[in-house]
């Protein structure tokens, strides 16, 4: 159903004869009515055709009637009739209301007092107090469904619209339970709580105080305390951020005021008021005459409708002004202190870590010290041996001192039945070696007892003679330390006696 299905005139349900078209919105279509029997005007609400179709629809259209009819007090709108078009398409009979939103107000006037801005809060609170006994959460306070009404002698009261996305407490199971589901979200989202962003299904009353907080902060100020560019944007706004503070906005205010509007504003439910009654109360200081009237009703409504249990009724003393003031003032201290010491604590685990978790991270930053020194180490020794064995990268190692090759003289048979271990008996004695300009021995000496020169006799080389490096790649000559001389002397007889063949003793 849209306006241009709605004709002025028709004649609903043979009472309600239609007047004009007042609004439409995203759910349903509210027009101006005649009661034929009463002559009352009244304001009808009817479903959108395109969502009647669609069963959640019309059951949350269904719910917000019997939420409206069961709150019965002065700041609620009130419900008369409903009943279902020709069409098909549901619709409400509500009471027919002259003046505008509080949504109007701040687009007419601004910025709001401070003391006529808490007025219009604590008529909110008398409708959500009785709703919430009932065990109804609102779920979409804003200043759009604040509507204030004209009456008699020019007073405006306000009254509580659109409960259409209200949540029964009571519901446990069955189709009221399922028809709020954890992935759709309801409510408008510049006044929405943020366990509400998390799960619309863990709701209380401490919900709705949120939305008048911020209600209240926009009042004030002409502006919602959470804003963004998109949806993603204000929801981190919600989630994580401060709102700027009232008191750094050129407006001058109690600072007792902007204790009770952070309060309203906390991020964690616990550390809010836990009803809207502990609002009431800490508001009614401002506005002493009718806030504390106001304040009064709230808490009445909250000590006389609460559950039964046993048959009896929980009712709770009456308090004097100066009582309520008192634990007003002390709630707010209290919560103040709360969320100060959760915001530090939160800082200060930031900045400063627990004993444990100090040790564990110097044990952490000393095995990635250790690592790293290892790895320098590494990488410096590894970088120093490839210098030493290949010269530094990229340039051509040093040439090593070339000696001139030792010539050897051919080398005679060897003798035969040597040990293997190089020595030859003691009793076998041998020539001495000629000197330099004599003759070498005569082919009648023993074949056994010829040598090679002293100068030209191979020996396996002993530790003190060990190559000491090579000349090149390319030469295959060898330098050689040079031996120990012997130093025994001879016999006296004349004869040297080979002893240790080889070069050891």
């Amino acid at each position: 159903m849209s306006s241009a299905s709605i004709q002025v005139g028709e004649v609903v349900a043979h009472k309600y004869r239609i007047e004009g078209i007042i609004g439409e919105g995203a759910m349903g279509m509210v027009v101006s009515a005649m009661h034929v029997g009463l002559q009352q005007r009244v304001a009808i609400k009817f479903l959108l055709s395109n969502l009647a179709e669609k069963e959640a629809s019309a059951e949350r259209f269904r719910r917000e009637a019997l939420a409206a009819a069961s709150i019965r007090g002065e700041h609620a709108c009130r419900v008369l009739d409903v009943g279902t078009h020709d069409n098909g398409v549901p619709y409400i009979v509500m009471e027919h209301l002259d003046g505008h939103t509080l949504a109007t107000e701040i687009e007419q006037r601004g910025p709001i007092p401070f003391q006529e801005a808490i007025g219009f809060v604590l008529e909110a609170c008398e409708a959500l107090a009785e709703a919430h006994v009932l065990g109804i959460v609102h779920r979409d306070v804003k200043p759009a469904n604040l509507f204030l009404a004209d009456s008699v002698g020019g007073i405006r009261t306000l009254k509580v619209l659109d409960f259409g996305v209200a949540k029964s407490l009571s519901y446990g199971t069955g189709g009221q339970a399922a028809l709020t589901k954890t992935a759709s979200f309801v409510g408008s989202p510049l006044y929405t709580s943020p366990e509400q962003l998390h799960s619309v299904k863990d709701l209380d009353a401490r919900s709705d105080v949120w939305s008048l907080g911020v209600v209240l902060y926009e009042l004030i100020t002409g502006r919602a305390p959470f804003m963004g560019e998109s949806i993603a944007e204000l929801i981190a706004a919600i989630l994580y951020r401060d709102p700027p503070p009232l008191s750094g906005q050129g407006i001058v205010l109690p600072s007792e005021l902007v204790e009770v509007v952070g309060c309203a504003l906390a991020k964690q439910r616990e550390d809010r008021y836990a009803t809207v009654g502990e609002l009431a109360d800490a508001l009614a200081q401002f506005v002493p005459e009718e806030g504390a009237l106001s304040a009064e009703r709230v808490y009445r409504v909250l000590a006389t409708t609460q559950a039964r249990e046993g048959g009896r009724l929980n009712s709770l003393p009456l308090r004097t002004a100066a009582e309520r003031g008192a634990e007003a003032t002390r709630l707010t201290s209290e919560r103040r202190a709360k969320r100060t010491g959760s915001s530090s604590a939160n800082r200060a685990s930031d900045t400063v870590d627990s004993p444990a978790r100090k040790r564990a991270l110097l044990a952490i930053v000393a095995v990635l010290l250790l690592v790293g020194a290892g790895y320098v180490l590494s990488t410096r020794l590894s970088g120093a041996e490839r210098e030493t064995n290949t010269g530094t990268a990229g340039a051509a190692a040093p040439p090593l001192p070339t000696l001139p090759p030792r010539v050897e003289a051919p080398l005679a048979a060897p003798p035969e039945a040597v040990p293997p271990t190089g020595v030859l008996p003691p009793e076998q004695e041998l020539e001495p070696a000629p000197t330099p300009g004599t003759s070498t021995p005569t082919p009648n000496t023993p074949a056994a007892a010829r040598v090679a020169p002293a100068a030209a006799v191979r020996r396996p080389l002993s530790p003190r003679a060990q190559p000491v490096g090579t000349v090149g790649a390319s030469s295959p000559a060898r330098v050689l330390a040079p031996a120990t001389p012997a130093t025994d002397a001879p016999p006296s007889d004349g004869k040297v006696r080979l002893r240790d063949y080889g070069g050891r003793r």
